[in-house]
């Protein structure tokens, strides 16, 4: 059986830097699990921390297969250290990208990986994508129903919140607060929930092992602030004045991931360091919302897991390097000469 390493948790916790140790110790390649690192041009925003001077690089079999799946779809791989890193720059940004068309896509990638004799790790923060690696969901394969989408648009929240909770009481219940006020996540729901072609897709045959990275929130909110000055120097701004540029708008749902959706008021209005200065303050308390709730997700759903496939690694004080390099390869080593 192909052996499938994860490492997941919340944004700042050291996940990529951990998987391109841990890939350069095992014969590894880096596939990513983040819903937003799959678009085009959006590096700083997103945080790919990539080297700048790694281009995209397409020149591989697989493309072919991405784009019989889609011809948007493009098998782009950048390298970090030496080490390829996949599912990053695989569509444009104005193209709706979902969980069946990630894993898909992952699934090809992983059984590229597994033939070459290397090891997947799977890295990222998207809960649900990894989720649906490791276990069968009832998920979906649902285009979007624009003449659905143009007549719930002229609904008020609450009304899109009432309409889901008559239509589908379950997928209400578990909804968090925030997916509960997101017009756009009700949209989806609703939108899923009147499809008849709901069924089952997800999970990959593997022996698959996860680390699950955590922190105390202090230290984390501050890894988070270092994080946001620096991609401000890195030049967030100019990275959206390019993404404008070539025709992409603040309307896209890709531009709804933080911070893209916050300098919405800065491009349209004076462009004031005063207004940038709330931008970017607002974007670190976001970025501390987001890192609360993927705390909450993986903690409910490394609970539903054998404990003996996951380690979990508070990196607050000492680099994980440290703390699961023996697991690791104790689990690798073992399977290899099963």
């Amino acid at each position: 059986m192909n052996k499938l390493l994860i490492i997941c948790g919340a944004t700042a916790t050291g996940k990529t830097d951990l998987g391109i140790s841990l890939a350069q110790k095992f014969n590894g390649e880096i596939v990513s699990a983040d819903s937003r690192h799959i678009y085009k041009g959006m590096d700083i925003g997103t945080g790919k921390d990539i080297p700048q001077e790694s281009e995209p690089l397409t020149d591989h079999p697989l493309d072919e297969k991405f784009k019989k799946i889609n011809k948007n779809f493009s098998a782009v791989y950048r390298l970090r250290n030496a080490i390829p890193i996949w599912l990053i720059d695989a569509v444009n940004p104005d193209y709706r990208f979902n969980l069946a068309d990630y894993f898909r896509l992952t699934r090809l990638v992983i059984k590229d990986i597994c033939q070459r004799n290397r090891l997947p790790v799977v890295v990222g923060g998207t809960g649900l994508y990894i989720k649906a690696l490791i276990t069968q969901l009832h998920l979906i394969n649902i285009p979007p129903d624009i003449k659905l989408r143009n007549k719930l648009s002229r609904l008020t929240l609450s009304d899109l919140q009432q309409s889901l909770q008559k239509i589908n009481p379950e997928k209400w219940k578990i909804m968090n607060e925030s997916d509960r006020q997101n017009g756009r996540r009700l949209v989806r729901a609703i939108e899923i929930a009147q499809c008849k072609n709901n069924h089952l897709i997800g999970q990959l045959s593997a022996d698959w092992r996860m680390l699950y990275l955590y922190s105390d929130l202090p230290s984390l909110y501050k890894k988070i602030d270092d994080r946001v000055e620096k991609r401000v120097k890195q030049g967030i701004v100019n990275e959206i004045r390019i993404l404008l540029g070539r025709g992409y708008s603040f309307d896209l749902p890709s531009f709804s991931a933080i911070p893209y959706r916050l300098f919405k008021s800065y491009f349209i209005g004076a462009q004031s360091e005063q207004e940038l200065h709330k931008i970017i303050d607002r974007w670190k308390y976001e970025e501390h919302a987001l890192a609360r709730r993927q705390i909450t997700w993986f903690k409910k759903m490394v609970k539903q897991y054998n404990p003996e496939q996951i380690f979990e690694v508070d990196v607050t004080s000492i680099s994980p390097n440290q703390k699961i390099g023996k697991q690791v390869a104790k689990w690798y080593t073992k399977k290899n000469n099963a």
